[in-house]
């Protein structure tokens, strides 16, 4: 799996208090990202476009640890030519949130297009929350992505995490629009919260399948196989934008013999 990093510089300030000191300059820290995907045939139907299941996935990590791995503030993924089917589909829309203070899903399971899972964590400088959990606390969340409203650049298409082994809601708004080459852009802010009883999202791995039967009529499949592949196969990229640290970006190339279900 291609594996990218990035070295956070020190200030010139704080190199200089460090020297004033006379102590010496911690090695900087390395923030880490590595991505996966891969496209799955669902149906080969005679005549007609191929359904499939785009799977994503990422990591990330931080040398020194996640109390100073940067907040990830969003993911942009750059993804082939294929059939997005959202027409008619009916939508779902919501505010984007961090809640601890219970599960919830604003929108209809049965309208979901994709699932995954994610593994967060919140690290509070003030100690236990209101359920009690200690200063840093692990959530596993289940993913579900719903097709959203158009908008005058393309179409939202919402993800939204709820907490299995603790009560959290996460709500995300991604843009999905045509990128200009003939593939699809999809931007997702991360939600960012700093708050001292709630503290500080650090994202450290997702995985996302999307992919399954619309809602609308006809009913149709949500994405569907481009007719023609590149010689080098289809290119995914991701790029992971973090507080204080440039882009990281990887790409990914999928063969063009598509795997089964």
């Amino acid at each position: 799996m291609p594996r990218v990093r990035h070295r956070r510089a020190a200030t010139v300030a704080l190199a200089a208090l460090l020297m004033a000191l006379g102590a010496a300059a911690p090695a900087p820290a390395e923030v880490s990202s590595s991505f996966s995907s891969s496209v799955l045939l669902v149906r080969q139907p005679p005549a007609r476009p191929w359904s499939v299941k785009l799977r994503v996935g990422a990591q990330f990590a931080d040398t020194d640890g996640i109390d100073v791995q940067p907040v990830l503030q969003r993911l942009v993924f750059h993804v082939p030519d294929a059939t997005v089917n959202a027409a008619g589909v009916p939508t779902c829309s919501a505010d984007p949130i961090v809640s601890v203070a219970n599960s919830y899903d604003p929108c209809p399971p049965r309208l979901a297009v994709g699932a995954g899972t994610s593994d967060v964590q919140l690290r509070r400088p003030l100690g236990i929350d209101l359920h009690g959990h200690p200063q840093g606390y692990a959530y596993h969340l289940r993913l579900a992505m719903y097709v959203g409203p158009r908008t005058g650049g393309g179409r939202v298409l919402m993800i939204i995490g709820n907490g299995v082994n603790s009560p959290m809601t996460v709500i995300m708004r991604g843009l999905l629009r045509r990128d200009g080459t003939g593939g699809w852009t999809y931007d997702l802010p991360i939600p960012l919260i700093r708050d001292p009883q709630i503290g500080v999202m650090k994202v450290e791995r997702f995985a996302m399948s999307v992919g399954d039967w619309t809602r609308a009529h006809p009913r149709r499949w949500f994405l569907e196989a481009p007719r023609t592949c590149p010689p080098t196969g289809f290119a995914f990229t991701m790029d992971a934008l973090f507080e204080g640290v440039a882009p990281l970006s990887t790409t990914r190339r999928t063969p063009c013999e598509l795997l089964g279900v």
